[in-house]
């Protein structure tokens, strides 16, 4: 497969990626809705079983502790990111 084939279908799949999510999230938030309405936290149909759970993390922000902590303390984390865009015609 060549260059350009490969990112017009990478392109389109990024696509198909945001709706799907967007799809999900309005599945998930009738969910939620349901759930919040029977007053559960778990639900089942006749083939599946949601559950939900709440979970807490703490975060520390650099703006609101001082720098010698932040410093002494801060991990930093580093990955790679890949952005692609159709070109403009000239």
């Amino acid at each position: 497969m060549d260059l350009n084939t490969i990112l017009q279908k990478w392109n389109i799949a990024k696509k198909q990626k945001n709706l799907y999510e967007k799809e999900c999230e309005e599945y998930k938030g009738a969910i939620e809705r349901y759930m919040n309405k029977k007053g559960k936290n778990i639900i089942q149909g006749k083939n599946y079983i949601v559950s939900r759970r709440l979970n807490t993390r703490n975060h520390l922000s650099k703006q609101t502790v001082p720098s010698d902590i932040w410093d002494q303390y801060s991990t930093k984390f580093s990955y790679m990111s890949y952005h692609i865009e159709k070109r403009k015609n000239n």
